[in-house]
């Protein structure tokens, strides 16, 4: 095949190879090749990365990206938005003279196929008779819904959420990409793949949940929160009045450590000493496991500044990690924003780029959720393409510049289910019926777990934690139980826990790991400036397939009628009434 030296504006013709002049930019426009100068876009070199991600845009799932042998990480990035747009990646195996470049998409898992070069030729060759590479929006509209329905609903019983309530078109785009991946080109054969491969579940279930972000990714967002919402949120804020911020569908964390930094520019400029936490969420635990770590490729700090690269990050072998006191402000947690009861008294609530994947039914009761979530006049930020559509009386929208909401007081009670009605999903016949019961997922996750627990509690407040005492999951308005203690953050129960009940609370985890049943404490006194309350504690052992002991911890009113388990202290004349 010829082999061309890229010049600006040439177009693209089949079986060519075209070189990027060195120290140069490339982009894809109608067919042609655009070039611009490196020095005409600061900061790292990243032209592979550049490239991926604008051929992404364009093509979608007619977009492949190869990465063969070279060195550093340029490309992982654009790797990313191939996969989030339906585009399908390669990278070379250990055959590559230098493995640092392919393995670092590889590491991130952003590889769909890793294969030596010449196995690369005849994969693309099957692809490209595939008819997923040619698919068009006409073709998503015309799938067959029952095998989809069948799909949604093994993906339901295995994984616990409800995908038919998402944009249908995007749902159907990324089990089409699958089922090319896997070499199948209808869906009844993909829904057996499904049924005896749990591995092509998770695979699945990692695509739909893909999530494109970056550092800084709206400018003008940041701009808004450094010139116009922070003034509001720490103007007359007491010293130990911690600031708190939801971060919903985080993905892998980069939003939630953009806005910590952009808070401590804030607090260092203005000479302010007060707490601020950020409780970042997110559907995905593999994401939430990225962002805990804090460790990021170059690809993904385009807008980040040289200054704040040297002041909030460090280098950890050719990427950039997040500073300690940075990564400690931000408590990640996986959290189903659907179904999971939502934090409270927040500051402010940004969900970005995550309810565009929503169907508009779901898109009201998640916003109904975040005005549960924020104090008064508290602030919602929503991304680009996303609005409050009929929730103009929750919230107002004060700066027409960008998606800044807030708040409105005043607002009549609202039923807030923390659950949903059945959806299409759940509408299927007898037959299905039949035939899906089998393929139920026998393990029982600890999530599943806690959550049966806590639909025959009636959601009291909870939280679940592992063996080493760290909270997993947050259930209900816990707040008059944990507060954010001031100093380095933790999210260790004992320290988050209010004083008068650490010792309640250590006593019965004590008893629960030993005697491995249920343990509580009823009657408990606390008291408030304002009031006097009676709770009752108790800690039950979740038994689930898992190594670590994780337990539920939950905090009851007692004008709950206290449960009859091992440790309690209900009467016998109680439990007679109770039969």
């Amino acid at each position: 095949m010829p082999v061309h030296k890229v010049e600006d504006g040439m177009e693209i013709k089949p079986n060519q190879i075209y070189v990027i002049p060195p120290d140069t930019y490339m982009n894809i426009v109608d067919g042609h090749l655009t070039l611009f100068a490196r020095e005409a876009k600061p900061g790292m070199f990243l032209p592979i990365d550049y490239f991926f991600k604008n051929l992404a845009k364009i093509y979608q799932n007619k977009a492949i990206g190869i990465l063969l042998s070279g060195t550093g990480s340029d490309g992982t990035q654009g790797f990313k938005d191939l996969k989030a747009e339906g585009g399908i990646t390669f990278a070379q195996d250990n055959s590559a003279a230098f493995t640092g470049m392919p393995r670092s998409a590889v590491d991130a898992g952003f590889v769909d196929f890793i294969l030596p070069v010449e196995k690369i030729a005849g994969e693309l060759g099957d692809l490209l008779n595939h008819p997923y590479t040619s698919l068009t929006e006409a073709d998503l509209l015309t799938a067959d819904e029952k095998e989809l329905r069948r799909i949604l609903i093994v993906l339901l019983n295995k994984k616990g959420i409800d995908f038919s309530l998402y944009k249908q078109t995007t749902v159907k785009r990324r089990i089409l990409r699958r089922m090319a991946l896997r070499h199948k080109k209808n869906l009844e054969d993909y829904t057996k793949i499904l049924r005896e491969d749990d591995k092509e579940i998770d695979q699945l279930y990692q695509d739909l949940l893909i999530n494109v972000t970056t550092f800084f990714r709206d400018p003008a967002v940041f701009l808004a929160l450094h010139k116009k919402i922070l003034p509001q949120i720490f103007k007359d804020r007491e010293p130990g009045d911690t600031v708190r911020i939801w971060i919903s569908g985080c993905a892998t964390g980069e939003e939630a450590y953009s806005f910590a930094i952009t808070i401590y520019e804030y607090i260092s400029k203005n000479g302010l000493s007060i707490p601020f936490q950020i409780f970042a969420t997110d559907l995905n635990p593999i994401a939430i496991e990225k962002a805990r770590r804090g460790i990021y490729h170059p690809g993904n700090l385009e807008n980040v500044s040289p200054e704040m690269l040297k002041k909030y990050f460090t280098v950890v072998e050719g990427n950039y990690q997040v500073l300690k006191s940075v990564r400690d402000v931000c408590i990640f947690a996986t959290h189903n924003m659907v179904n999971d009861p939502p934090f409270s008294r927040m500051d402010l609530v940004s969900c970005q780029n995550v309810m565009i994947y929503f169907e508009p039914s779901l898109q009201q009761k998640v916003l109904k959720t975040f005005y549960y979530a924020l104090k008064q006049n508290g602030f919602l930020l929503l991304g680009k393409s996303e609005t409050i559509g009929n929730a103009t009386d929750l919230f107002a929208h004060p700066d027409k510049d960008v998606k800044v909401y807030t708040k409105k007081n005043g607002v009549g009670h609202l039923n807030f289910d923390f659950s949903f009605p059945a959806s299409r999903t759940y509408r299927q016949s007898k037959a299905e019926v039949n035939v899906l019961n089998k393929e139920k997922a026998t393990e029982i996750d600890i999530e599943k777990f806690s959550d049966n627990i806590l639909l025959t509690q009636y959601v009291p407040a909870s939280v679940v934690v592992n063996s080493d005492l760290l909270i997993q999951r947050f259930h209900g308005d816990i707040s008059r139980f944990l507060q954010p203690s001031i100093g380095k953050a933790s999210l260790n129960v004992l320290k988050m826990l209010r004083e008068d009940l650490v010792l309640e609370l250590r006593s019965l985890i004590y008893k629960a790991r030993k005697d491995k049943s249920p343990s509580c404490k009823n009657g408990i006194q606390l008291f408030t400036k304002n009031r006097a309350e009676t709770i009752n504690l108790e800690v039950v052992p979740l038994h689930a397939n898992s190594s670590e002991p994780y337990f539920l911890i939950l905090f009851k009113s007692a004008l709950e009628r206290p449960d009859d388990v091992n440790g309690g202290e209900t009467t016998p004349e109680i439990k007679k009434e109770r039969r």
